[in-house]
């Protein structure tokens, strides 16, 4: 038969069948369960459980994905921007070869186009720098992650944090972060 199926009547254990406990011997036989349950996990010097590091590890990969996500899509706007401004100097220069088949930097037309030109430019160079930023960053992340880790191994420095400054260049527009206190 199951175990759960049998009569307490016939369960034999070595267990004592001695007297009745008080309560608050009970409650010290509880503790001392749980005081070696306690001692059994593993925890290290600063006394973090391996709860604690699981939960801090599952919070820095939620993090690292938000980045990712926020990372994915400020590149795809970057990226529309400089295809329709590429797009915007195709038909610009069309147009401006039809109205005026030599380069004149006096016409309207190819001033249109030199604008156009200026801007797909500077859309390129805020391309260039959000990736560049972007591998700063991994790298910073990277450095900030062996500073969380020495702390939890009990290897912390006393040095001040430094603070960490994020400049995302948007279209021309900067927008300068700093991260330490959350004010700009």
């Amino acid at each position: 038969a199951e175990p759960n199926d049998r009569l307490s009547l016939f369960d034999t254990s070595d267990a004592s069948t001695g007297k009745a406990k008080s309560r608050a011997e009970k409650r010290s036989a509880e503790q001392m369960i749980k005081n070696e349950v306690r001692s059994n996990d593993t925890v290290n010097e600063r006394g973090y459980t391996v709860d604690q590091r699981i939960s801090y590890e599952s919070l820095k990969l939620q993090k690292q994905a938000q980045v990712h996500v926020q990372d994915e899509r400020t590149m795809i706007g970057l990226v529309a921007i400089e295809n329709s401004l590429c797009k915007q100097v195709e038909s610009a220069e069309r147009r401006a070869t039809v109205r005026c088949k030599e380069y004149d930097s006096n016409n309207i037309h190819w001033k249109r186009v030199d604008d156009l030109i200026e801007e797909h430019n500077e859309a390129i160079k805020n391309l260039k720098e959000f990736v560049n930023e972007k591998y700063n960053r991994k790298e910073a992340d990277d450095d900030e992650c062996k500073s969380i880790e020495q702390l939890m191994d009990g290897k912390s420095n006393n040095t001040p944090s430094t603070v960490n400054k994020t400049t995302i260049t948007i279209a021309g527009k900067s927008n300068e972060k700093d991260n330490d206190d959350g004010s700009v």
